[in-house]
């Protein structure tokens, strides 16, 4: 099985609902918002669905839904990563939380102190800027390119300036929508079914990019070039192309006798999918907030990790959205201290993916430069 690599281009806007409820009577006033870039949900049901209709499958058609494409809890044979964004030619991920600007002018990184604090969560080592700089800002409203990524993650010396940056504002804008349920009897309205939506408008060379692994070669040849995406009866062409590795290399990471530190970056959204038992999945969540990866050697001391987010999805089987679970955004970063020796487990743990749906897909870096000469800190 070959893996290939899907580019959704969108035909007008998108809409990607958010958390919100989205029935009559619920979600106030102020409309449903709409997600971007999407989550793995919406589009691994965008390709399955596309891979079954080429293979015949129909929503209430005779034919049975593919095997190899598993069911609404379960994905078969198909697996995932992504998703990325692509402007032209570029390959954008998000920005790794630890960095901040000043009116794009002026940039620091924060790594942790060699001290530890009291806090509610215990003694920690506390992220600080590695250069003073006052009005900082996160980068959140920002994209940054492959080759500045690695740049960052190699520990060098900061020498950025906005060209090494998209904003997300160049990159897609807001529609906002008013809707109205229609009573195909009559033609009329219905009552109180007036809505509002935030829709998704794609700048141009703006593209969606999933990876998609396990299904035979002769599947995506038959796949439509145009396939419904998102909600709001949205559609998006379809461009299926060989893989290609996209993700930057891992740098080097220094050896101090013996010892390394290095960073652990999401650059897809984190996520513990549900158990069985949900006090086991909030406890696996809490876990992974505070302690990092269980697979990733060494200890972890601190973090930059942004505010949790709560998505859901939509059950093409049961015709229902489905229940909402806790989201870490990508571009949250861990800090760890470990030994030389855990290098090559590092490597290969470089842009791996810990589940079929493509979170977790983490890259390692170092903490930073002049970091050390800075706290005074001895690797003991």
């Amino acid at each position: 099985m070959t893996t290939r690599m899907w580019e959704f281009e969108a035909i007008d806007t998108l809409f990607f609902r958010d958390g919100t409820p989205h029935n009559a009577g619920e979600g106030g006033g102020l409309g449903i918002k709409s997600i971007f870039p999407p989550y793995i949900f919406t589009l691994q049901g965008a390709v399955r669905t596309g891979l079954a209709i080429g293979q015949g499958w129909a929503p209430n058609g005779d034919i049975p839904f593919p095997e190899e494409l598993g069911d609404g809890d379960y994905l078969g044979e198909i697996s995932f990563e992504g998703p990325y964004l692509k402007h032209g030619k570029d390959h954008l991920f998000p920005v790794p939380l630890n960095l901040l600007h000043k009116d794009l002018d002026k940039f620091s990184r924060v790594v942790p102190q060699g001290k530890s604090y009291d806090t509610d969560m215990g003694r920690v080592r506390l992220p600080v800027l590695t250069e003073t700089l006052r009005g900082a800002k996160t980068m959140d409203d920002f994209m940054i390119k492959e080759d500045i990524l690695y740049n960052f993650l190699n520990g060098q010396k900061l020498t950025l300036n906005e060209k090494d940056f998209i904003e997300k504002s160049e990159l897609w804008g807001k529609e906002e929508r008013t809707g109205i349920g229609i009573e195909k009897s009559t033609r009329t309205s219905k009552q109180g079914m007036l809505y509002f939506t935030s829709h998704i408008r794609p700048k141009p060379e703006l593209s969606i990019v999933v990876k998609v692994k396990g299904i035979n070669e002769k599947w995506h040849q038959k796949v439509s070039s145009v396939l419904p995406l998102g909600g709001e009866g949205r559609m998006a062409t379809v461009k299926i192309a060989d893989d290609k590795n996209i993700i930057p290399p891992m740098p080097e990471l220094k050896d101090e006798a013996g010892k390394i530190t290095f960073t652990v970056t999401l650059i897809t959204p984190g996520c513990i999918l549900p158990s069985e038992k949900a006090q086991n999945t909030a406890k696996d969540m809490e876990d992974l907030i505070k302690k990092g990866y269980p697979s990733i050697p060494g200890n972890c001391v601190s973090a930059c990790r942004g505010k949790l987010k709560q998505v859901g999805g939509f059950d093409i089987e049961k015709r229902e959205p489905r229940p909402l679970i806790p989201i870490i955004p990508a571009g949250s970063m861990w800090f760890y201290e470990g030994d030389t020796k855990d290098i090559d487990t590092l490597k290969n743990l470089h842009g791996k993916v810990s589940n079929p749906l493509g979170f977790n897909q983490i890259i390692i870096g170092n903490w930073g430069f002049n970091y050390e000469s800075r706290y005074n800190r001895t690797v003991k």
